[in-house]
């Protein structure tokens, strides 16, 4: 997920149809991620289960939309488009730190929810 999410924060700066390519090719990955998710863990994951789940994804969606803001100033400055590495990267590794952490989450509030009812 951290790859789909930085390739959706880079994409901007790629040349012509690139960015375009891209961006299909993750709109693509998410709903294939997700179906091996819950192919290998039974767990299907489609929306947060809770108060602390749901701050987890909120706080990734604010990463990817700051860092895809970011690579788009970038890119209309006429930046190296190099530099659009920095806003994938840092989507990249906050998507893998706050992912696991929805998952932990989400695990968490799912099994407090089946237990309490």
């Amino acid at each position: 997920m951290g790859v789909i999410a930085a390739t959706f924060a880079g994409a901007h700066v790629l040349p012509g149809a690139g960015a375009l390519m891209a961006i299909a090719l993750g709109v693509v990955a998410i709903p294939t991620l997700m179906s091996l998710y819950a192919r290998q863990t039974g767990v299907v994951v489609t929306k947060p289960a809770g108060p602390r789940s749901r701050r987890f994804l909120g706080a990734m969606l604010i990463v990817l939309v700051a860092a895809m803001v970011c690579a788009l100033l970038f890119k209309l400055t006429g930046v190296d488009p190099l530099w659009g590495l920095a806003p994938a990267m840092v989507t990249f590794v906050a998507t893998v730190i706050l992912g696991r952490r929805y998952d932990d989450a989400l695990r968490r509030e799912t099994r407090e929810a089946g237990s309490s009812s």
